[in-house]
This record gives C-alpha cells, structure tokens and sequence, in this order.
C-alpha cells in the first residue's frame, strides 16, 4: 500500500476502491476487470480489496449499487418537493429521461454492467426495482387523494405505469436500438391513462 491509502480510513478506502472499479468498469466492463486490476489501480494488494468489499460479484454489485443510488436520490426528492402529484409525476418521467442519457454517454461497457445487473436480478437492481415502484405508490396515492388521478386501485395502475415504463427503468429491457424519451409528451399520455385533465409540464402545473 503506499503512503497516501495508509492515512485512509475504512471507509474512504473502501469508497476509493468503488471509484477505481467504476472507472475501470467504464472503460473495459465489469467481465474483463479483473480484482488485481482494481488493487493495482489503488495502490493496495488485492487482499485489501477483498476484505473492505467481499468477491469479485460483491464488488460489481456495489458498483452497481452506486450508480442506481445517485437515481435513488433523484427520486425521493421528488415526493418531497412541494408539487402537486401530476407535477411530480412530470418530474419522476424527467428523471428517467435524464437518467437515459447520462447511460448513453456514459458509454457502452458500463451500459453492459446495469444490463446484467437487471437481467441477472443483483441486490442493487433489485433496490432501484423497489425504489421506483415506492416512489411511483406515493406519487399515485397522492394523486388518488387529491383527486387528480382516477384509478380502480393504486396497486394496479402502479403496476400498469411499471410495466409501461419498464424499458426506461430498466436498462436490460432495452431494445438494440435507442428509444429517447420525449419527456413532456410521455409525461402527457401517463397523466391521461390516469384520467388526469393536468397537463405534466412544469408551465403547467407551477
């Protein structure tokens, strides 16, 4: 290890060795990054990257994990923004339209990693599953007591809207070829299968 990892704590050296594996995922993908790789990238042996991260697949999933979380985040700070639910709506379909180019440009061997992650059901795509359909819940709910959304059941139109949207959500489920989102008219037709007059654009619901 050299001299600037001895002064690292724990954490910090586990979150260095995330950093190292992420960029080294983007350039070669997970499949070709090799544990050595990795250590050799942080200065440490590859002892140390095992014992502050596990195995090779725990690793991958950690980086995996990091990714989806930066999305995590968008979208609780959606619920909590001061919105009305059709807005907030609007707003998870913006997420997703952003977070579809950030994966474009982030390039295509790390697109491979989040494909595998979601087609191989890993804890981290498992977690970005859950996240999206929490906040989809409240979002619904909200627009249901509101009387904004017209809806048999939350449960069911949540699971409509999932299934609807699952090749944006979901990288795995992508086709070949790139589909991008055109947020507002998206966010238009979402609002009208949920029997809701408002129009999802900022102007509009401001």
């Amino acid at each position: 290890m050299d001299s600037a990892n001895c002064n690292l704590s724990a954490n910090d050296t586990r979150q260095r060795i995330l950093d190292e594996a992420l960029a080294l995922y983007s350039v070669y993908g997970h499949r070709k990054t090799t544990i050595n790789d990795i250590a050799k990238a942080c200065g440490v042996s590859s002892a140390l990257v095992h014992k502050h991260i596990g195995t090779k697949s725990e690793l991958s999933d950690q980086v995996v994990d990091m990714i989806v979380s930066r999305r995590i985040t968008e979208l609780k700070s959606v619920i909590k923004a001061e919105h009305q639910p059709a807005r907030k709506l609007a707003d998870w379909i913006d997420v997703l339209a952003k977070e579809q180019v950030h994966s474009e440009q982030s390039g295509s061997r790390l697109g491979n990693t989040l494909q595998c992650a979601f087609e191989e059901d890993w804890d981290a795509a498992n977690a970005a599953r859950a996240a999206h359909r929490d906040v989809l819940m409240e979002i619904v709910s909200q627009g249901v007591e509101a009387g904004e959304f017209k809806v048999s059941t939350v449960d069911h139109a949540v699971d409509v809207l999932l299934v609807g949207l699952q090749q944006f959500i979901e990288p795995s489920s992508r086709n070949s070829r790139s589909v991008r989102i055109d947020a507002d008219s998206l966010g238009g037709f979402v609002l009208r299968g949920l029997g809701c007059d408002r129009p999802g654009s900022r102007a509009a619901t401001q």
